[in-house]
């Protein structure tokens, strides 16, 4: 049976294109070096500073320089405290690009960051007053989760008051990291018990035994003459 054209195009195709664990890897190490410089723009965010980067000679404490500033004051406006999480999801969706070849997967857990960066920024929104800087201390009063954790924080309270906004966003909070992260909370309640003890070993070991300090044995009296 002749070969035509078409299906000689085809193989000479498929031998050119790279196997898709190459595909996945590729994507991996740029997901984890898109984390890291996700993480360094965050803890080295100055407010401001882009405004004030105009200048001839820019001296920017941003890790990352402007582009690190932007990435700083976007997340933080979006999702505020939140946006510390970000990176830490990155990288776990790139490590998961080496070890998981199933789309699907991968998909589901970038679903799954997306909504427990969203939930994590209402919980933020309705506990605390401002974001947390390491570089600035507390900044964006009023907006600790951003503008998203703000939308969903307000909306929910509407309609559930504080008590149910905090339960269901708990719970979303959880559903998500379940999907984001290989962990298991039935795993976690077993294991519990064994890592007090463990804990608690560890700091019995820090603390230093009392030397017991026996009394001096006392000399006999002599006996006193009349």
């Amino acid at each position: 049976m002749a070969v035509t054209p078409s299906a000689k195009r085809g193989e000479a195709r498929r031998a050119a294109s790279p196997p898709s664990h190459i595909k996945r890897e590729v994507i991996g190490v740029v997901l984890i070096a898109l984390s890291l410089l996700t993480l360094l723009s965050l803890v080295s965010f100055v407010p401001y500073e882009l405004k004030s980067a105009a200048a001839a000679s820019p001296s920017g404490r941003n890790m990352v320089g402007l582009v690190g500033d932007f990435f700083g004051l976007t997340l933080f406006s979006l999702i505020g405290g939140a946006a510390y999480l970000f990176p830490v999801l990155l990288g776990l969706m790139g490590i998961r690009c080496f070890t998981q070849s199933d789309l699907s997967i991968r998909l589901r857990n970038a679903g799954a960051s997306l909504a427990a960066l969203l939930f994590l920024s209402g919980l933020l929104h309705l506990e605390i007053t401002a974001v947390p800087t390491l570089s600035s201390g507390f900044i964006y009063r009023g907006m600790a989760g951003g503008l998203f954790g703000r939308v969903l924080a307000e909306g929910l309270r509407t309609y559930f008051a504080s008590t149910g906004a905090h339960i269901l966003i708990m719970a979303g909070l959880l559903i998500s990291l379940l999907f984001t992260t290989p962990i298991s909370l039935s795993e976690i309640a077993l294991k519990l018990p064994v890592w007090g003890r463990a804990v608690f070993a560890q700091v019995r070991g820090w603390i230093p035994e009392r030397s017991v300090v026996e009394p001096a044995p006392e000399s006999p009296k002599k006996a006193t003459r009349k």
